[in-house]
Formats: structure tokens, C-alpha cells, sequence
């Protein structure tokens, strides 16, 4: 009776281990919204070293242009943040502004990100329709927003969004940005969430205190993350790095629990079954 039993546990954790990793599996081969693959970046925060809003447009843009001039990258951006992050980004209620401001009740929520140009190319993020931002989204200009298809979906379902507008937050009298692009819908929040709305912002219009630059390119991981922080130590020695390395290595912290739970579980059902033979 014993050694049935064993038997049947021994079956239960190898079948369990056997799903947790087609789990994994299926993990690796999520459409994340980006490409991981020959990209890398690095991270800084602007606030430390007391920059104002326009001197972090200036640095971020001297960033991108000589970053850009590297013969080894092939696109180079930045952005307030990566998704998946642990903090992943900014939120605000989206809504359309021809349209009454939504009820708490009935409001949606997107996750926002400022971005430069080039930074979609470095990601590895599918343009689906429109533009990307370029020079001409300044502080200034007439504001302007990419989003998701997923924002796409719910907001403007069966039209075209390009040339539309889309409001950030409850202001009614506010005419909000308007849609020049639209990008494939990524996780950005966590591996197994729902589409999710997403808007990215030019950061020249908006700017950026906490600063991830990313580069896209054949040259080795650690090559491309030296060469990234020799050109943003050469435009302020004092900045501190931060989270340098590839993308890749950016999916280790969501990954691990399915990782650490394969694993678990495959070494527990080999040792019931050597116990059980026993």
C-alpha cells in the first residue's frame, strides 16, 4: 500500500513539474511587446544630479544623437521605464475627448510611458500604423501620442485612430493628445495580464527624471552596456548606473517563479521515484 502510494505522488509531482515547464515554455514564447534579443540598457536618475525638465531634454537628447553616431548600434532610444519592471510605469484614466469624462465606474486605466525617438526600433516594438516620433514633438508642438492597439480596441473600435485624440486623466476641458501611431500590444505589468491599454509620450514634450537608454545592435551584451555608459558618464561623470545588461536579462526577475517552480517540482518527483524504486 506504501509503495502505491508513493508511486502515485511520484506520478504527481512529474506530471506537475511537466506542466509547470510547458508553462515556462509557453512564457518564453509570450508576445512581450518588445524583442529582447541583441538589445541592452542602462538606467539613470536625472533628479539625484538636480536637472530641471528642460535640461532633461537636452541631456537625453545629446544622449540619443551620440549614442546614435555609434557604428555598433543600429537603434538607439530611451524611455522612462521598461515594462515588467517591478515599477513598470505611470498610470492615468484614458478616455476619448469628444466624449464626457467616464465614471470612476466605467474608467480605464493605461499605462504610460515617455519615449524618444528611436526608442521603438531599440525596443524591437512593431509599429502597426502612423509614425514614430521624431525632432518635430518638441515643447511647443501640438502633443501627440502613440498607443497600443489594445488602447485602439477600447477606445476606437472599428475606426481609424490616427488623427484622433485621447485624453490623459478627468479634465474635461483638457483636448488631449493626438494619435499619430500604433504599436503592438506588450505585457506590461506582468507575464499573464490581459491586453492592456498603453500610451507612449515623446519626452521632449513631456520629460523624464528616471532614465532608461536602450540600444538595439549585433555588438556583444557587455561591449554595447560599456559603451552606453562610457558616452553617459562622458556627459556627467556624477550620474550613478544602474540595471545594466540585455533585455534578456531583464526577463530573469518575471520568469523566475515558473523557473524556481520547474525546477522544484522536477527535483521533488525524480527523488519520490528513486525513493518509490528503493
Amino acid at each position: 500500500m506504501l509503495f502505491r502510494s508513493q508511486i502515485a505522488v511520484s506520478v504527481v509531482l512529474v506530471i506537475s513539474s511537466a506542466l509547470v515547464v510547458r508553462s515556462l515554455q509557453h512564457a518564453l514564447t509570450l508576445k512581450l511587446g518588445y524583442i529582447p534579443d541583441r538589445a541592452v540598457s542602462l538606467s539613470f536618475d536625472l533628479r539625484l544630479k538636480g536637472y530641471t525638465v528642460k535640461q532633461g531634454r537636452q541631456f537625453t537628447a545629446e544622449l540619443v544623437e551620440k549614442a546614435s553616431a555609434v557604428p555598433g548600434f543600429e537603434a538607439v532610444g530611451v524611455t522612462n521605464n521598461l515594462p515588467l519592471r517591478v515599477d513598470h510605469g505611470d498610470n492615468d484614466v484614458i478616455s476619448r475627448p469628444d466624449r464626457p469624462v467616464p465614471k470612476v465606474a466605467d474608467a480605464h486605466v493605461a499605462t504610460i510611458y515617455n519615449i524618444s525617438p528611436g526608442y521603438l526600433r531599440a525596443a524591437g516594438t512593431q509599429l502597426l500604423s502612423g509614425r514614430e516620433f521624431n525632432t518635430q514633438d518638441h515643447d511647443g508642438s501640438p502633443p501627440v501620442a502613440i498607443v497600443n492597439e489594445a488602447l485602439v480596441q477600447l477606445l476606437f473600435p472599428g475606426e481609424n485612430p490616427l488623427g484622433k485624440r485621447v485624453r490623459l486623466g478627468s479634465d474635461p476641458k483638457d483636448k488631449g493628445f493626438e494619435i499619430v501611431g500604433v504599436v503592438e500590444t506588450g505585457k506590461y505589468e506582468y507575464l499573464g495580464e490581459d491586453p492592456h491599454p498603453a500610451v507612449f509620450l515623446p519626452v521632449q514634450q513631456t520629460g523624464i527624471a528616471w532614465t532608461t537608454v536602450v540600444a538595439r545592435g549585433p555588438l556583444p551584451p557587455q561591449v554595447a552596456v560599456d559603451i552606453l555608459r562610457k558616452i553617459v558618464l562622458d556627459l556627467n561623470p556624477d550620474l550613478s548606473i544602474a540595471n545594466a545588461g540585455s533585455l534578456k536579462q531583464e526577463l530573469a526577475l518575471p520568469l523566475f517563479p515558473a523557473r524556481a517552480a520547474a525546477i522544484l517540482l522536477g527535483v521533488f518527483g525524480i527523488l519520490a521515484m528513486v525513493l518509490a524504486a528503493t
